[in-house]
């Protein structure tokens, strides 16, 4: 009985060490870019208005597209203006299977809303509910026109949250590593973007063909 009764004691006092040196962290970053297209509004919307776009940025990702479908899709149309004046909401759910080294294969479902007026362009990407360890996966893209020239002026707001459990004194290891992958998911964004418009694949999936006449 005494043997059980220390054996216990010495169980619980490596357990209180444990719970001194090991913390369920949850690392943060919010990285923002902006910078300009040297085309006309328009014509940068045409440019992301083709197929098979989302299987490219997900692949880029260390992921796999496992499905995908349009919640809605509706256009407004106000005749009466001119030049015509045109809005397009919609909102697709797809569904990716993760390849991670750190966080390991897991199946993850996201939203994209999709907003487009004549002189801006929204595209907000998000999970639809936080997984074991990613809390937050966000990334807004928004196209402005710029009415004095013929630029596009694109702006990047990229959140990502991650809890996992660790060693303190590897908090700020954790911390420095999930920011610089924030930062090198944004700038391949942007490098897709430029890509996307001097002729390449399109970098989003959005089903229209929007001509202002």
């Amino acid at each position: 009985m005494k043997i059980i009764k220390n054996f216990c004691l010495i169980l619980l006092s490596i357990l209180a060490i444990l719970c001194f040196f090991i913390e369920n962290h949850t690392s943060k970053s919010e990285i923002k870019q902006s910078f300009e297209i040297d085309k006309p509004y328009l014509s940068v919307l045409k440019d992301f208005s083709t197929k098979n776009s989302l299987e490219k940025i997900i692949e880029q990702n260390n992921a796999v597209l496992l499905d995908k479908k349009w919640q809605y899709l509706n256009l407004e149309v106000i005749r009466i203006r001119k030049p015509r004046q045109w809005n397009i909401d919609g909102k697709l759910n797809f569904t990716v299977e993760t390849q991670d080294e750190s966080l390991g294969k897991q199946k993850l479902d996201f939203y994209q809303d999709v907003s487009l007026k004549n002189d801006t362009m929204n595209i907000k990407t998000g999970l639809i509910s936080s997984s074991k360890n990613i809390v937050l996966c966000e990334r807004t893209i928004k196209f402005v026109k710029k009415d004095q020239e013929d630029k596009t002026l694109v702006e990047i707001e990229a959140k990502l949250s991650v809890k996992k459990i660790i060693p303190k004194f590897l908090i700020q290891k954790m911390d420095k590593k999930l920011n610089e992958s924030n930062e090198k998911e944004v700038e391949n964004l942007k490098n897709n973007i430029l890509a996307a418009t001097k002729g390449s694949e399109s970098l989003f999936s959005i089903p229209i063909n929007v001509n202002n006449r």
